[in-house]
């Protein structure tokens, strides 16, 4: 996995709805134009982020996103996993298809991942 534009408009947009955090449903226009995202873009990243249940969203004039839970029980890793897939940073080794014996690449890889995993785990939407 790489991390992509997925990523950061995600949590961009997330840190907006989590600065409305109480007002209700933001419609996907209001996003777009203050983040300055595309319309289009922000609705499939939302669109992974309401399967993953992070978003709800409402239909109709007053619809839009919120927040499903706390900004404080969002984790970044979360979101990130939601929109780019698990977390493999360290691409270059397939660490889990390595038909290499006692590869040295793979524990190293393998390590890089778990720290990355270690330190997005423990950021909340809040902290951000």
């Amino acid at each position: 996995m790489n991390l992509t534009t997925k990523s950061e408009y995600g949590l961009r947009a997330l840190s907006y709805l989590r600065d409305r955090y109480n007002e209700g449903p933001i419609n996907i226009t209001e996003i777009s134009a203050n983040l300055d995202i595309s319309k289009t873009y922000i609705e499939q990243i939302f669109s992974k982020l309401k399967k993953s249940n992070i978003v709800k969203s409402y239909r109709g004039k007053d619809g839009g996103y919120i927040l499903s839970k706390k900004p404080s029980e969002i984790i970044v890793g979360d979101v990130i996993r939601a929109l780019e897939g698990n977390i493999n940073l360290t691409n270059k080794c397939e660490v889990e298809n390595c038909e290499v014996e006692n590869c040295a690449s793979r524990h190293v890889f393998s390590e890089i991942d778990t720290a990355v995993s270690n330190v997005i785990d423990k950021i909340s939407l809040d902290q951000i």
